[in-house]
C-alpha cells in the first residue's frame, strides 16, 4: 500500500510504500497509531489494550466522498 502525506521537514508531498499497511481494516475509530521514527521507519502502535484476536484498524481517511472509497478501496464507509 502506498501512503501519501506532507513531509514534516520540507512540506512537500511524500509517498511511501508500506507493505503491512494493507493488513489493517478501516475504521473511523482507529485503534492503531501510525508514526515514523528518526530513521523514517514506519511504526505501528496500539492506542489501547485489546483482547487477543481483536481486529486491528486504522482510518483510511475521512469518508466525506463515498465515491473515493469505492474507487480506491473497493467499499463504501457506512459510518
Amino acid at each position: 500500500r502506498c501512503w501519501r502525506y506532507p513531509d514534516a521537514i520540507n512540506g512537500k508531498q511524500r509517498c511511501d510504500i508500506v507493505p503491512l499497511g494493507d493488513m489493517f481494516n478501516h475504521n473511523s475509530n482507529q485503534n492503531i497509531e501510525v508514526d515514523y521514527d528518526k530513521e523514517d521507519n514506519v511504526c505501528f502502535t496500539l492506542r489501547q489494550d485489546l483482547p487477543a484476536g481483536s481486529p486491528l484498524s486504522l482510518s483510511y481517511g475521512l469518508a466525506t466522498n463515498p465515491h473515493r472509497f469505492l474507487v480506491i478501496f473497493g467499499f463504501v464507509d457506512e459510518s
